[in-house]
């Protein structure tokens, strides 16, 4: 994880240095290709096809390096951020009405309450509310600039703000009916300040209120109070 996160964090600056690599490598092809070619004698041959499969060797060893910080930066830290913290699969919930009968199975779906046995007193859902203006979003390098508390929204919704804390690691995207039932949405690593955080789908949730929030990771899994704002699902756009 520590691996992954330093090079996703410092991927452009590997780009250009390995992006310089491979230049000054086949530069120093070149010249020895063209060495090769103008040698008159078998000395000056020799050396200069050993200079050119040295170049070739180091230009070789440039493009796997690019390959790495590729599959590091673009695969393998946005797996493991997933893997890590992402919301945890729905779990089947047992329900029995008495001791001896056979249970019944229910499925808890996110942003639904956990049910309770039949026969007894059904209490209600509990539900934390969020501030009509939001919470936690006075973090200027942990917020949510679009959707605005409040917001009524529909079809693909464009979410713009900023991520990018201290030892920044990731951000997450998340939505929830109930205000404690979180339902993944999106998930990235790489920081944002003032721009675009992601992109959903609002037309693929019932109409109604929900809260909506962003979380931001650090490199030890600690993150700020989650900017939570309310919004109003609509109908189609």
């Amino acid at each position: 994880m520590q691996l992954s996160s330093w090079v996703a964090r410092y991927a452009p600056w590997l780009y250009a240095a390995i992006g310089l690599a491979m230049l000054w490598a086949a530069r120093a092809y070149w010249r020895a290709e063209q060495a090769v070619r103008q040698s008159q004698y078998g000395l000056q041959r020799e050396r200069a096809a050993e200079a050119r499969a040295l170049a070739l060797s180091l230009l070789l060893i440039a493009v796997s390096g690019l390959g790495l910080v590729i599959l590091f930066s673009q695969a393998i830290t946005p797996g493991l951020a997933a893997l890590r913290f992402n919301t945890p699969t729905p779990a089947l919930v047992l329900v029995t009405t008495v001791p001896t009968a056979t249970p019944a199975v229910s499925i808890l779906l996110p942003g639904q309450p956990s049910p309770t046995p039949s026969g007894s007193a059904t209490p209600a859902p509990t539900i934390t509310p969020v501030p009509p203006a939001g919470s936690g979003c006075r973090v200027a390098s942990a917020t949510i600039s679009s959707p605005i508390a409040g917001a009524v929204i529909s079809g693909q919704v464009d979410v713009r703000g900023s991520a990018n804390i201290p030892d920044f690691a990731f951000y997450v995207l998340e939505i929830s009916t109930v205000g404690d039932n979180w339902l993944n949405l999106y998930t990235d690593d790489k920081p944002v300040q003032d721009g675009l955080l992601g992109r959903w789908n609002a037309s693929l949730y019932p109409p109604g209120e929900y809260a909506f929030r962003m979380i931001v990771y650090d490199a030890r899994g600690a993150f700020p109070e989650p900017c939570t704002i309310p919004i109003t699902i609509g109908g189609l756009p």
